[in-house]
């Protein structure tokens, strides 16, 4: 496995143990309600989380709530937010 994702799985991973990230966890337990192993489950909060991350590092004022509502959205992935235009 690469490193980027398994470091990745390793903080979503961190999350779900954390009681800091408990909404982490809700969206994980639906995702396996909805028939994803724990390991896709994982990998599509990790797609969520690196998107978060990418977000944060581009310095705009995208916040643990934004995170939470996007992982809402699973197993649907939002790419792009309302400010973003398409290329």
């Amino acid at each position: 496995m690469r490193t980027r994702k398994r470091l990745m799985l390793r903080a979503v991973q961190d999350q779900l143990n954390s009681p800091d990230t408990p909404e982490v966890n809700l969206h994980y337990k639906r995702l396996l309600s909805m028939g994803y192993s724990p390991a896709r489950a994982k990998g599509l909060i990790a797609t969520v989380l690196a998107v978060y991350m990418w977000h944060i590092l581009r310095g705009e004022q995208y916040t643990y709530s934004n995170y939470v509502e996007q992982l809402a959205k699973l197993p649907a992935i939002d790419w792009l937010n309302e400010e973003d235009e398409e290329v």
